[in-house]
């Protein structure tokens, strides 16, 4: 009797266990609806609007990534998306060393996928919006705090930084 109790409480701790025979690179499991669960790898995931790096002459600036909203399309009718908030462009750049750039500074904005428009926020540290435009402006001297705004088909998002222009 108590190698039956022994075996039978082997065998309900192996079916407890149970075993994985699932790759490492499965970053996570979503379910979807009516139970069935897909999984995700980390190449799979897009949720993120494209990277931005801001060339002022030979300088790359790479802007601090803010609130955003994105959406992709699985293919199969349905898709998924992600609202992430942020704090505002003033409060994302505070305490971040302005990059000092001259007035003659050429200034190139590369996205990794390009928008289909965007606009460029000046803000100051009472977090309001001082202009907007469509291009850096280098003509005043001082420490400015830009955000640039892009939308894509996709989504919105929205990208700060700071920049000291000198004489």
């Amino acid at each position: 009797m108590k190698r039956l109790a022994i075996g039978l409480t082997l065998a309900t701790l192996l079916v407890l266990m149970g075993y994985s025979d699932e790759s490492d690179t499965i970053s996570e499991t979503k379910e979807i609806t009516e139970n069935v669960q897909i999984a995700i790898t980390p190449e799979d995931t897009a949720l993120e609007p494209p990277d931005l790096t801001i060339n002022f002459g030979e300088e790359i600036l790479h802007p601090f990534l803010g609130s955003y909203s994105w959406t992709i399309d699985n293919g199969d009718g349905k898709g998924e998306g992600i609202e992430a908030d942020s704090e505002s462009p003033p409060d994302l750049v505070k305490g971040k060393t302005a990059l000092q750039v001259s007035s003659d500074t050429s200034v190139e904005l590369n996205f990794e996928d390009p928008p289909n428009n965007y606009i460029l926020r000046i803000w100051n540290d009472n977090y309001t919006i001082l202009k907007q435009t469509k291009e850096v402006d280098l003509s005043e001297t001082g420490i400015f705090i830009y955000e640039v705004l892009a939308h894509w088909e996709q989504g919105t998002a929205s990208y700060s930084f700071v920049i000291e222009v000198i004489e």
